[in-house]
């Protein structure tokens, strides 16, 4: 077991007091824990600070890849994960939290939920394991949880007691010596409630007869790939130290990556599993990475929840990625929306999108979770915070879904805000619903779909219009007008024949100007059969939403109109600017 010895008591600290230095022999010291605790009263309002905290070496400089002895499980990425609940969180808790036991915090680590088990590919790199186990300190009552470690062909190499919010920390020091598996089980201890657990400090000791210079670990120190920016044309692979070189040694789809690393983007995002092949030049060693996931965008858009946000700040809980305030799927008057963030007033996010790119879009409201509460604005700023680019009107939680495009074109920073509507922030759970950057890029061929005969065309009410819509006016959703589309309406269906011969189909879509307020339809795409697009319901105050599907291949398009299930009064539906490329 890893003893650590104290060389460092500031003693009891109060507000008025000042700053302590500390200067501490570190010589020979391979790790450095700084702990905080609340001098027996309570931790509340017991803000500290390591001022100025830094490490000297006697080293005349640095090496540029210091080997270490040691390396964080949450720095590597495990083969599977199972059980009843899947989340892992690297270096933060269940809830996404600072990692918390017994009033210790810890930087590295991983968060999960019993049931719960991680499983690791070790290759018989490693000697030893060790971690702190405990429930997280947020527990404070009803959890219950069994840690239990595996190696090799199952074999169980620890197990502890029941631990509860109460149970000291429990450290776990296993021999793992030329072990090939590590398989960490969180089992419920019989409450099923609560059980947030956290492998505190989980680390892998390297086996000491093992050259950690080699181009196998090297290798295996490689965890991910950095996504490319849209329509990027080049792969840009991990950096190795000097004396090493990388590259691409397979590719789940080389239409799309290369081996050479080049990028031919696709219509839609995709997801490309490489293998990255690592050489060491002064013995020609040659080792393999794991399997690894890289998204690359489309040529034309990506999602602004694969970015790192620079900063994100709400007055109430946290802002969450792909969830709401409130934790649950992001949902804007019955929309349901995979990919979104979830946020309450007053908020502030921030991303560095270095003029990559040329529109902001997305779906803006109050989520579903607050009822008909709440009141809200949504302000989009680029690098000017005195005007924004955009600004909505007071929103509420009764109001149907919003969907806004803006101009970003030259902008350096992108900056959400939502603000509390003037009253104040009770309810004010706020969404940002598929978030988009967009890029102008129009393929240099395209035909209308009004230029083209369909093979069967039918609607409930009036006629399937080419260029009007079904009462014979100009195409107009929101105050935008169209020449080219379709106009009908619900329930419609219309069929044509691709014959593989078009790659993506693109349209703006939704209820038509010239009816008032009964309308609530749902448009669908359909390709070969298979449903590619659903735009939820939407109603005559809704701007356009704007479809680009990818159809390589497909021989059949269908679209559809329903009726949002309430009937068809005024449902006058646009397929507005429709075509293919």
């Amino acid at each position: 077991m890893q003893i650590m010895k104290k060389v460092y008591d500031s003693q009891v600290m109060g507000v008025a007091d000042t700053a302590k230095e500390v200067d501490i022999n570190l010589t020979g010291v391979r790790v450095i824990d700084l702990v905080t605790y609340d001098a027996d009263d309570g931790n509340s309002r017991d803000y500290g600070t390591w001022g100025d905290a830094k490490v000297y070496t006697n080293l005349d400089k640095l090496p540029s890849e210091a080997p270490a002895d040691f390396v964080y499980l949450s720095d590597l990425s495990p083969d599977s994960i199972g059980g009843s609940y899947t989340t892992v969180n690297n270096d933060l808790d269940y809830d996404g939290r600072t990692i918390d036991i017994n009033e210790r915090t810890y930087f590295k680590g991983l968060g999960v939920h019993a049931d719960n088990e991680i499983i690791y590919d070790l290759d018989g790199l490693y000697s030893r394991f060790i971690v702190d186990v405990g429930l997280d300190e947020s527990v404070n009552s009803n959890g219950d949880v069994i840690f239990k470690v595996y190696g090799d062909n199952k074999q169980l190499l620890k197990e502890t007691s029941t631990l509860t919010h109460t149970s000291p920390i429990e450290t776990i020091n296993v021999d793992i010596t030329n072990m090939n598996s590590l398989k960490l089980v969180v089992e419920d201890a019989g409450n099923s409630y609560n059980d947030r657990a956290n492998w505190a400090d989980a680390r892998l000791i390297y086996n000491p007869d093992i050259d950690l210079q080699s181009a196998l670990v090297m290798a295996r120190k490689i965890r991910f790939i950095a996504m490319p920016a849209v329509a990027e044309t080049q792969l840009t692979l991990p950096v190795v130290p000097e004396g090493y070189t990388i590259g691409v040694k397979t590719s789940s789809d080389s239409s799309i990556v290369a081996l050479d690393g080049s990028i031919t983007p696709p219509t839609v995002e995709t997801t490309v599993t490489l293998v990255l092949e690592v050489t060491r030049l002064s013995t020609g060693e040659v080792a393999e990475t794991r399997p690894l996931d890289v998204l690359i965008p489309s040529d034309t858009q990506i999602s602004l929840t694969y970015l790192q946000w620079d900063s994100a700040t709400a007055d109430y809980g946290n802002v969450e990625l792909n969830k709401s305030n409130g934790g649950n799927p992001i949902a804007i008057a019955g929309n349901v929306y995979d990919k979104g963030i979830g946020t309450h007033a007053v908020s502030q996010i921030i991303y560095q999108i270095n003029s990559q790119y040329d529109w902001f879009q997305c779906d803006i409201g109050l989520d579903d979770e607050t009822g008909n509460n709440g009141t809200v604005e949504f302000k989009v700023y680029g690098d000017n915070d005195a005007t924004p680019l955009y600004e909505s009107n007071v929103l509420h939680g009764s109001d149907s879904v919003e969907s806004i495009k803006v101009d970003i074109s030259g902008v350096n920073r992108l900056k959400l805000v939502v603000t509390n509507g003037g009253d104040n922030k009770n309810h004010d759970h706020a969404d940002w619903g598929n978030p988009m950057l967009l890029i102008n890029k129009e393929p240099s061929t395209f035909v209308y779909l009004s230029d083209l005969d369909w093979t069967s065309a039918h609607t409930d009410w009036g006629s399937v219009n080419k260029d009007t819509s079904v009462d014979g006016n100009p195409l107009t959703i929101d105050g935008n007008t169209y020449i080219k589309g379709i106009g009908t309406h619900a329930g419609s269906e219309i069929i044509y024949d691709l014959n593989g011969a078009y790659t993506s189909f693109y349209s703006h879509v939704g209820v038509d100007d010239e009816v008032g307020a009964n309308a609530t339809i749902v448009f669908e795409v359909y390709g070969d059969g298979n449903k590619i697009y659903d735009s939820g319901t939407m109603r005559h105050d809704d701007s356009f939403k704007e479809i680009h599907v990818d159809i390589t291949g497909m021989n059949e398009l269908k679209l559809k109109i329903t009726d949002a299930g309430d009937g068809i009064n005024s449902d006058h539906g646009d397929w507005a600017d429709a075509k293919l490329y």
